[in-house]
């Protein structure tokens, strides 16, 4: 088994709790409310796109159309959010297809509801490890890609 269980719910921790970081943790108790009084129901922002890191592996397989929301290079561990508007069952058959072929491998691919994991390894010359996560974004009609990949 490529990573344990509880490895793979600390790294969905991890990725959960720097995008929650970017998204900010001020106190906006007063936000909202102008001097006047009068309560202005206060945006959701939509998340900003992002782009992947200079160094990202160019050999990483990424399903076409899918933008980059947050991405990041934390010394040769990456960790990128992405968004398809496609089905997550099309995106799925994608990352099964392509990290079944060389240079990579899928080590376990499961289903626990709606989210499919797989956790994969690349081979010479590209030499990482990795888990991919995908899953709906509820009533959106869109996909969402969460990735872990580490250098070895």
């Amino acid at each position: 088994m490529l990573f344990s269980r509880p490895l793979l719910i600390a790294t969905l921790l991890v990725v959960a709790a720097v995008l929650l970081a970017a998204c900010g943790g001020d106190d906006d108790s007063g936000a909202g409310t102008p001097p006047g009084g009068i309560d202005v129901p206060s945006e959701t922002p939509e998340p900003s796109v992002a782009s992947l890191p200079d160094t990202f592996p160019a050999e990483f397989p990424v399903y076409s159309g899918m933008t980059v929301i947050r991405g990041g290079d934390l010394g040769g561990r990456f960790i990128v959010e992405w968004r398809a508007m496609d089905s997550t069952a099309d995106v799925v058959d994608f990352y099964l297809g392509a990290l079944a072929a060389a240079p990579w491998s899928i080590q376990i691919e499961s289903t626990e509801g709606a989210v499919t994991q797989i956790e994969f390894v690349g081979e010479e010359p590209v030499r990482f490890v990795g888990e991919l996560a995908v899953a709906p974004i509820p009533d959106t009609g869109e996909t969402r890609v969460v990735l872990s990949l580490l250098e070895y």
